[in-house]
């Protein structure tokens, strides 16, 4: 699940390397940035809804790191009514339940992806005592009822 947000990580510490002292590089989702914008404000991404496509949970400024976000729900499959995730959960073999959403932040991308996808997994309550061990990393996450849970 990481290859995107590595790359981005890569690219990005390429593009600092070789002399550019801002931007922001979107991998498919898996976004990094550096520096300001061109007229001097922050970057922002905005989280969005996994319920209103056309809507966002939250804004987040950029300041030199990484947001990552997992979810279930654009990548599934709907048998019978119920709804089967592309990501599984090791353990059972079966896609994993509990949380639509997760969204984290922070100096990392790759690390950032790596959190996400294991709170998908592990649900929100092992996912914030995770988080706690990370503690330049914030999580946003959205339950399959709603529900949002902020670190």
């Amino acid at each position: 699940s990481i290859g995107k947000a590595y790359a981005a990580d890569k690219a990005k510490e390429l593009m600092m390397k070789i002399g550019v002292k801002a931007g922001i590089i979107n991998a498919a989702g898996d976004v990094t940035t550096w520096g300001k914008q061109p007229d001097g404000e922050p970057w922002y991404i905005g989280v969005q809804n996994p319920f209103q496509p056309d809507k966002v949970d939250d804004v987040i400024e950029m300041n030199n790191n990484a947001v990552v976000t997992s979810g279930s729900y654009e990548k599934y499959a709907e048998i019978d009514g119920k709804r089967y995730s592309h990501i599984i959960n090791p353990k059972t073999g079966m896609p994993s339940t509990g949380l639509i959403s997760v969204t984290v932040m922070g100096p990392n991308a790759t690390l950032a992806n790596g959190l996400s996808t294991s709170i998908m997994v592990m649900g929100n309550n092992k996912g914030l005592r995770l988080m706690k061990k990370f503690p330049s990393y914030k999580c946003i996450m959205i339950g399959e009822t709603g529900k949002i849970i902020k670190n």
